[in-house]
């Protein structure tokens, strides 16, 4: 924080002394050369402390949320890309709405970002964000259970049920939510498995 206090001055430091993300933000997304250095100091140090707490995990998987995961090379330090996606005309309402912030400043910042596409592209699974909050749960448990079935053994060693028929049961669950507004009942089906 010394160092961009020292390189911004006050403006960008509120009077308790945190940083004000509004006004930094208004900087370096209207004067890329202060953007630059600003991720020539964070970005190095961002990264060392990833592979800090990587190395640290002791479990059999570590979840890496990172908002420039595609951008700043961090997918390098990851086998596989979740993207959680929605068309960017709805990630502008959301974002403005979030962050109190003109769909003006909302569009500048996300044009300094890899495009929608090319992120697509890139990702191992996609995970559509489009619908209303409440039905996240019961998707992702959808979305979970799709996942580790695509990748488990063809003959569940538990129960009677083929491992195709079970996977197709599930994408159609999951297409039905994606086609309704709440989340569908029969998802829950995921949870008998």
């Amino acid at each position: 924080l010394k160092f961009i206090a020292d390189r911004f001055g006050g403006r960008v430091i509120k009077k308790e002394g945190s940083l004000d993300r509004t006004a930094m933000r208004k900087i370096i997304f209207s004067q890329p050369e202060e953007k630059f250095w600003l991720e020539n100091l964070l970005h190095p140090l961002i990264a060392e402390w990833i592979v800090d707490k990587i190395r640290l995990a002791r479990s059999a998987y570590v979840m890496l949320e990172s908002p420039l995961l595609m951008e700043t090379q961090q997918h390098k330090l990851v086998d596989s890309l979740l993207l959680v996606d929605v068309p960017e005309e709805l990630q502008l309402k959301r974002a403005s709405e979030r962050d109190n912030q003109s769909l003006e400043n909302i569009q500048s910042i996300i044009n300094t970002q890899m495009k929608r596409s090319e992120k697509l592209n890139r990702a191992t699974h996609i995970f559509d964000n489009t619908l209303p909050k409440s039905s996240i749960p019961s998707r992702v448990a959808v979305f979970g259970c799709v996942r580790a079935l695509q990748n488990a053994p063809r003959e569940h060693p538990s129960c009677s049920f083929h491992h195709k028929s079970a996977v197709d049961r599930l994408q159609n669950a999951q297409k039905r939510i994606r086609n309704s507004k709440n989340a569908c009942e029969s998802c829950k089906n995921c949870k008998n498995l």
